[in-house]
C-alpha cells in the first residue's frame, strides 16, 4: 500500500455502464473507515476536507486450490467533512484461469450496502467507480455465474475479502 500526499492514479479505466448508480450517480470504492485507510490509519491529517489520500492492491478470488480471477485497484479520495468521504476507484479485472461457466466481476458494498458492481467478464476489462458522500465504501472480486443476478450472497463465490 502507497499513502501520497495527492492523488496519483496508477491503473488505467475505461468509464463503467450499467447497474452502479448511487443517489443518482455513479459511485462506489474502497473502504475508507472514519480516519483510516484500507491498510492502515492516517495521520490527523485525514480530518482535513484538503487531505487526498490514494492506496492500491491486487485481490484474488478465493478458490480453493489456486486462483481463478484478480483484479488491481487504485483507490483515490478526500474527506468531505463530517466523517464523509469523495472518491474513485478504478483498475483492471482479470479472468485469469477462471471456468468456463464462470465470470469475475468486482462488487462494491457502500455504508453497509451492495453499492454496485464492474462489469462481469471472461477476460480482461477496466472499471471506473466514483463516489461523494459516503462513509464506508469497500471492494472485493468474486466469480459469477452466467445468468444468474449478482446479489451479496447468491449468484457469486469465492469472492475475497473486502478490501477497506
Amino acid at each position: 500500500m502507497k499513502r501520497h500526499s495527492r492523488i496519483a492514479l496508477v491503473a488505467s479505466a475505461t468509464a463503467l455502464g450499467s447497474g452502479l448508480a448511487l443517489g443518482g450517480a455513479t459511485d462506489a470504492g474502497a473502504s475508507i473507515p472514519s480516519g483510516a485507510t484500507a491498510h492502515g490509519h492516517l495521520a490527523a491529517a485525514t480530518q482535513k476536507a484538503s487531505h487526498h489520500a490514494a492506496s492500491q492492491t491486487r485481490l484474488w478470488t478465493q478458490v480453493p486450490g489456486g486462483r481463478n480471477g484478480y483484479t488491481d485497484i487504485t483507490h483515490t479520495y478526500q474527506s468531505a467533512g463530517g466523517g464523509y468521504y469523495r472518491g474513485e476507484m478504478k483498475g483492471s479485472l482479470h479472468h485469469y484461469y477462471a471456468p468456463r461457466n464462470r465470470q469475475v466481476v468486482v462488487m462494491f458494498r457502500v455504508d453497509g450496502s451492495l453499492g454496485g458492481y464492474s462489469p462481469v467478464t471472461t477476460g480482461n476489462t477496466t472499471f471506473r467507480k466514483t463516489y461523494s458522500h459516503f462513509k464506508k465504501v469497500s471492494a472485493r472480486i468474486c466469480l459469477h455465474r452466467a445468468g444468474v443476478p449478482i446479489h451479496l450472497n447468491s449468484g457469486v463465490s469465492y469472492c475475497s475479502p473486502w478490501w477497506g
